[in-house]
């Protein structure tokens, strides 16, 4: 019997051993989630062409060239130009042109205007937000007047315009609504 009672009361203290004692505890949890954006496109619907130029006499453009970039609606965007020749090229002639460039989110009336295609247009520099309109569309057409010369050598001249588009590392939201 004295072994018994030995057992149950090693059993009994081993218990303790094992045991933790109990406190008030209490947890919480949190969903982490984040939603990707669209990606920002942009697709060049129209190219700028004067068409036939004579020499000593300006010439506007008829139908200007148009940018769509489309993204999320609200969010700000950044555009920037790749730096090229300001004036169109042939052999190593130039033909003179002053740009005419429009920008905003109503392709109907585009309000901005944009001096020169090698200025970066960022959120910073306006005073406001270049935000993607509430249908996620943005356009930018660019436009202009070509000045030849009146000895301009004759030929076809031509320029890229590479127009980049990034979503705005200063981000902020604009209720397109």
């Amino acid at each position: 019997m004295k072994k018994a009672t030995i057992l149950t009361t090693v059993l009994f203290l081993a218990s303790f051993a094992f045991t933790t004692q109990g406190y008030a505890q209490d947890s919480g949890q949190m969903t982490v989630s984040a939603e990707v954006l669209r990606t920002v496109n942009i697709t060049n619907v129209t190219d700028l062409n004067f068409g036939e130029v004579l020499p000593d006499v300006d010439k506007d453009h008829t139908d200007a060239g148009l940018f769509t970039i489309t993204g999320a609606a609200g969010y700000d965007i950044d555009l920037s130009w790749n730096q090229g020749p300001a004036d169109l090229q042939f052999n190593s002639s130039t033909l003179a042109i002053s740009w005419d460039i429009k920008y905003g989110n109503d392709n109907g009336s585009l309000a901005g205007t944009w001096e020169s295609p090698w200025a970066v247009l960022t959120s910073e520099t306006l005073s406001g937000t270049i935000a993607v309109g509430g249908d996620g569309n943005f356009y930018v057409e660019v436009g202009g007047t070509v000045e030849p010369l009146d000895d301009q050598a004759a030929g076809s001249y031509e320029v890229e315009l590479d127009l980049n588009v990034v979503y705005s590392e200063t981000q902020s939201y604009s209720d397109p609504g």
